[in-house]
């Protein structure tokens, strides 16, 4: 075993990166839902999801650095952007 894949940085949780994962998640979401429906929506979500945790976890290959580990609230940041979006959408 090589150790945790997931670590926590240091620091406040609510970030700008953060946020900014959030938004795109949010924005792939609504426009897989503008193209092609409710299926788009959901399929770009899962697309997102998907891309969002190998994002985090190639963190150990692509960042020189002290935090060379994925980050649990990076990745629910871009959760909570597609359940943003999907809530939003099944309201309006």
């Amino acid at each position: 075993m090589t150790g945790p894949v997931f670590k926590l940085k240091k620091g406040p949780i609510l970030r700008w990166s953060r946020g900014l994962h959030a938004a795109e998640a949010a924005v792939a979401t609504q426009v897989g839902g503008m193209l092609w429906g409710d299926v788009g929506a959901a399929k770009a979500a899962a697309v997102v999801l998907g891309a969002g945790m190998a994002w985090e976890l190639s963190n150990k290959y692509i960042v020189k650095g002290p935090h060379q580990y994925a980050d649990m609230w990076d990745w629910l940041a871009f959760v909570a952007g597609t359940l943003a979006t999907g809530a939003i959408r099944s309201i309006l």
